[in-house]
């Protein structure tokens, strides 16, 4: 009897991880989800398999393939699991015992949230919908010594087999509300329900629908949830001036720390964090926005039953301390923050590229190995992370260190890879796999689900046409205004000079010139302006024309020098542009034409670049001077 290759492939991802309307949510679908996947792997392994991804066990010490796989361990597994069976292990017995300890799992996790809110719940509707959630799909083939071909049969299996998913009858009650995070489940919270201040003191608004699963995103594992650190987006926008203030120290970090004290008052309004790089201020961030005030004190009114009481006292005690902030020039925090994806490129080549299960294993702990190092990097830069798992990084991370987060991410994501495949960098050699990132920057009264869907534009962008790119999204709130732009982290052609730049580098010189005041706003909406009038005179006569170097030479002539003219007479507060900047704001264009659409790219980098500084001003420099170019303060708008 030969070995087998058996591949799985565990679910729901639709219905653990972007059915979300808090960060808590998403966070908790993305570790309900590894934590199965991980029992799955587990269960083969106990069985005698060889695990080849995820391959536990980096440290080689005894016993450290079971410690990486037991629930709640630092390993994340993706929703995949591939495994090579010992002969004389029959696949449908091992696939078998890995089902029920992936739907083990998902029971334990729900059972601690049920034993916390069984009176609040229709019961029979509870087991129904808990006991109808893993989706889980299994393939294998005879491993007879070509590992490749033998993993390229497995999979296209185990495609086949998705495709004929098992789609039970919806059942569904009349009368009963729909659930606010997945329409296809009803409500499992009674409508009458006994003390609903202590389900609204857990994050579950009166009035909100939540079926089986959404409660459970929403209440599950809270020891996880401290030990990992999550936080709203809010949160996350609100830091560089929270950063900033506390930097300030003197009255203002007094202020700071007061307003914190009268939010540990504010049970039921005020939810707390328990990310441990916000300790400085371990309060949802919406506290910290004076014109989010009206609604606190709608909800206090219901709380108290009246238009005064402590809460009310404590409201007003916050935004008298953040007037006095205010006038000391930190202003109001920015509304907006930064959703970073991130994904490898070239992964299915280099799979296919794979020729035994010890390759495979050396990149599947390379890819566990970057996995951890990301959650690392994320919380250097102040990130939350979602997920990070095998090739793939969710985050929220706030304005300011949203590029340095992404540079980092992409540059150990290539080391790694080159030390799993044996490559090494600037030999010349095929290109080893790169990290594309998309940032989606946006306001944190967008509803979730459309900035994850704007982050995961922004990645599939990134990957366009050339992959190792990286792409940027400004979205303001209404969507009123949209700025986005794209560049690869190694352009293929440098500049005139010999020295290349891409759009990190771009980014991150324009925001210091913006913060030194040498760069004035205006400049970028001037370029935007003629790069319009330019595209609408070009698609006059060339309507279809998809890049500069298809209009006419003098064209792109007049472009560059009209270009040249706006910058060269524009003065910032440290005075006119030098020569040598101009040169350097156009440099990427040097040797390239510099038409219509690289002009608005440019004129799209430098709007970009002013709204990260004024994010890094807020973190670094405290008090804003007045007219700088970081003047204005957050906003609802």
């Amino acid at each position: 009897m030969s070995r087998h290759l058996v591949s799985l492939g565990l679910g729901p991802v639709k219905g653990f991880i972007t059915a979300a309307r808090r960060t808590r949510d998403l966070w908790f679908g993305s570790y309900a989800l590894s934590e199965v996947s991980k029992a799955a792997a587990r269960a083969l392994l106990e069985q005698g398999a060889r695990l080849v991804f995820p391959a536990p066990g980096r440290d080689g010490e005894p016993g450290s393939e079971t410690r990486d796989l037991e629930p709640d361990s630092p390993l994340t597994v993706p929703n995949k699991v591939l495994a090579v069976l010992p002969e004389g292990l029959e696949p449908e017995r091992a696939v078998e015992a890995a089902r029920k300890a992936a739907e083990d799992r998902w029971a334990d996790l729900a059972r601690e949230v049920y034993d916390e809110v069984s009176g609040f719940v229709d019961r029979a509707l509870w087991k129904e919908q808990v006991g109808d959630v893993i989706e889980f799909y299994a393939a294998w083939v005879p491993l007879d010594g070509d590992y490749a071909a033998a993993r390229r049969e497995v999979e296209k299996l185990l495609d086949g087999r998705k495709a004929l998913r098992d789609f039970a009858p919806a059942l569904g009650r009349e009368g009963v509300p729909k659930s606010s995070l997945d329409g296809a489940r009803e409500s499992v919270l009674l409508r009458n329900r006994a003390d609903p201040k202590r389900l609204t003191r857990r994050g579950i608004k009166e009035g909100e629908h939540l079926d089986a699963v959404g409660l459970v995103k929403r209440l599950g594992a809270p020891g996880q949830l401290r030990n990992r650190g999550v936080a709203s987006v809010c949160r996350v926008a609100a830091d560089p001036w929270v950063r900033g203030v506390q930097a300030a120290g003197g009255e203002a970090e007094v202020l700071l720390k007061e307003i914190r004290e009268r939010c540990e008052g504010l049970e039921g309004l005020v939810s707390p964090v328990h990310a441990p790089v916000y300790k400085n201020f371990p309060f949802e961030g919406e506290v910290l926005f004076t014109w989010r005030h009206p609604a606190f004190l709608e909800e206090a009114k219901k709380l108290e039953e009246t238009g005064s009481g402590p809460l009310h006292e404590m409201l007003r005690d916050i935004e008298e301390r953040l007037g006095v902030l205010r006038e000391k020039g930190f202003g109001e925090p920015l509304p907006y923050l930064a959703v970073l994806a991130a994904d490898g490129d070239r992964m299915g080549e280099v799979l296919s590229g794979l020729g035994s299960e010890d390759a495979h294993q050396r990149l599947s702990r390379a890819l566990a190995s970057f996995a951890e190092e990301a959650g690392g990097i994320l919380k250097r830069n102040r990130g939350v992370l979602v997920y990070s798992g095998g090739d793939d990084v969710l985050a929220f991370v706030p304005l300011d260190t949203c590029l340095k987060a992404a540079r980092e991410l992409h540059e150990k994501f290539g080391r790694r890879m080159d030390d799993a495949l044996g490559r090494k960098p600037d030999t010349g050699g095929a290109a080893g796999p790169t990290l594309s990132v998309g940032i989606a920057v946006g306001h944190f009264l967008d509803p979730l689900d459309d900035l994850l869907d704007l982050a995961e534009e922004a990645l599939r962008d990134a990957k366009r046409p050339d992959r190792n790119g990286l792409y940027v999204w400004l979205r303001t709130r209404g969507q009123t205004s949209e700025v986005r732009v794209r560049g690869r982290w190694s352009p293929a052609d440098s500049s005139g000079d010999g020295r290349q730049s891409n759009l990190a580098d771009d980014l991150e010189l324009f925001s210091r010139w913006f913060l030194e005041d040498r760069l004035p706003a205006r400049a970028a909406f001037e370029l935007r302006l003629m790069a319009e009038h330019y595209e609408g005179l070009a698609r006059r006569h060339q309507p279809e024309f998809e890049d500069d170097s298809e209009l006419p030479a003098d064209l792109l002539e007049v472009v560059r020098a009209d270009a040249r003219r706006v910058l060269s007479r524009k003065s910032g507060q440290a005075g006119k542009l030098a020569p040598e900047m101009v040169d350097r704001i156009l440099d990427p264009a040097q040797g390239t034409a510099l038409g219509p659409l690289r002009l608005r790219d440019l004129a799209a980098t430098l709007v970009l670049a002013r709204h990260i500084a004024r994010a890094v001003r807020q973190a670094d420099r405290g008090p804003r001077r007045p007219g700088s170019s970081g003047d204005r303060g957050g906003g609802g708008d």
